[in-house]
């Protein structure tokens, strides 16, 4: 229904990207990272879904064995001592106030409400104290069980040619992560988009939910449900959320499927691996065998080492390769939205790590980042290039522009120990 679509977009989150606050801005030394090796498809393969309708329920409490879709209000939340990645984004609640903030993260808050997934709930209650008599504004239960046969083989097809491909054929390997990434992305598209006309003037225009969603779950064509997608990614935050417990204040930084953090912790994730081949296992999804090695999906995979490491935040991070010469001899890398990986990762080359500093210019020619610039009033006008004359009438010219990397003053606040109440 409209009712229980809107809770599942509401619910709908994606993956858990974080920085450990106290770490935040320093030059570390000796960091590790380890990655799950295609996090997405092993929950479509190997976990439970919502497979029947919502029903509402009355009962204040997790239902087990079933899908949860919980919109509820808590008060009085507090980060329980020992977290390093607090799990409650203040983007994803509907209202909250008297908030102690971490980079858009929940420290703290006199209240918040959100709509959640039982799976999160799980999380928040390990995570988090808070007052005994929460409001749960509403309750949805559904069956569970996996997804349909055909996807499911469709997608250990896909990650056999990948694992085949590794080292045969880069250009078909990037070709089939990207169909599997597909795979999940198509899960979670949005159902009752609107539409931007124009009439004279730009509007946009919204369809009628409940006709929007009968014409899509009545086309031959349709074989997905939107609630299974949101599923997808609340399972891998979990299957993450086991390895940050793992590593407990060892951890630095995640992002969806990775972990970065101190002491190389080998034993302590072989040991998780093997309950997770376990369990891939028994839904009888078994390892691919590769030229004498054996692939399993969903496992973690020890990444890279880095001499020193920093990060300023979510998509925020540079360090030093402890092994330069797998790397082509490049001793540094970048990842920052809005800063192309190479450039960063040159300008680093030149000036060394301490450059990755609050207020830093990355260069229009050092950044790789464009601007659009929009030529609204330009009529009809020839212009000679080269000698050759072109029209040209309004447009949008893409163009190089610097990039300056910063934090929040409130970040900044935090970081700097001056922890400042927000409403």
């Amino acid at each position: 229904t409209p009712d229980d679509y809107f809770l599942c977009k509401a619910a709908a989150r994606g993956g858990n990207t974080h920085c450990f606050y106290e770490y935040a801005g320093q030059i570390l030394e000796d960091v590790y990272s380890h990655d799950i090796a295609s996090s997405y498809p092993r929950q479509m393969v190997t976990k439970l879904f919502p497979v029947g309708a919502w029903v509402d329920d009355r009962r204040k409490a997790i239902i087990p064995d079933a899908a949860n879709l919980i919109h509820i209000v808590f008060y009085k939340l507090r980060l329980k001592a020992g977290v390093t990645v607090p799990y409650i984004a203040r983007g994803k609640c509907q209202h909250c106030g008297g908030v102690l903030e971490d980079n858009g993260r929940i420290l703290s808050a006199d209240y918040a409400e959100m709509v959640i997934t039982e799976i999160d709930y799980a999380i928040i209650c390990r995570q988090y104290t808070f007052d005994d008599d929460p409001i749960w504004v509403a309750h949805k239960v559904a069956e569970i069980g996996f997804l349909c046969d055909e996807y499911r083989d469709y997608i250990k097809y896909m990650f056999e040619q990948k694992c085949k491909l590794k080292k045969a054929d880069p250009y078909f390997y990037a070709k089939y992560k990207n169909k599997i990434n597909a795979l999940f992305g198509m899960m979670l598209t949005d159902i009752t988009r609107s539409e931007i006309l124009y009439d004279g003037e730009w509007k946009e225009s919204f369809g009628d939910c409940a006709e929007l969603l009968a014409e899509y779950y009545n086309n031959k064509k349709s074989f997905l449900n939107y609630q299974q997608g949101i599923y997808v990614t609340a399972h891998a935050r979990a299957d993450l959320q086991a390895g940050l417990d793992l590593v407990g204040k060892n951890a630095i930084y995640c992002d969806t499927d990775s972990i970065k953090h101190f002491l190389k912790l080998l034993e302590l994730f072989a040991t998780l691996n093997a309950g997770i081949i376990a369990h891939n296992e028994k839904c009888g999804w078994h390892g691919v065998e590769v030229d004498g090695r054996t692939y399993h999906c969903g496992i973690w995979e020890s990444d890279e080492e880095y001499k020193r490491f920093i990060t300023w935040g979510s998509k925020k991070y540079a360090y030093e390769y402890a092994r330069p010469e797998e790397h082509g001899g490049h001793k540094f890398g970048t990842t920052v939205a809005g800063l192309n990986k190479q450039k960063g990762a040159e300008v680093l080359e030149r000036e060394g790590l301490e450059a990755f500093d609050l207020n830093k210019i990355f260069k229009e020619e050092e950044s790789g980042r464009l601007t659009a610039h929009y030529n609204d009033t330009i009529r009809w006008e020839q212009m000679e290039i080269n000698g050759h004359k072109i029209e040209l009438t309004s447009n949008i010219a893409l163009l190089p522009t610097t990039y300056t990397l910063n934090i929040t003053a409130d970040y900044k606040a935090l970081i700097d120990g001056e922890m400042e109440w927000s409403d």
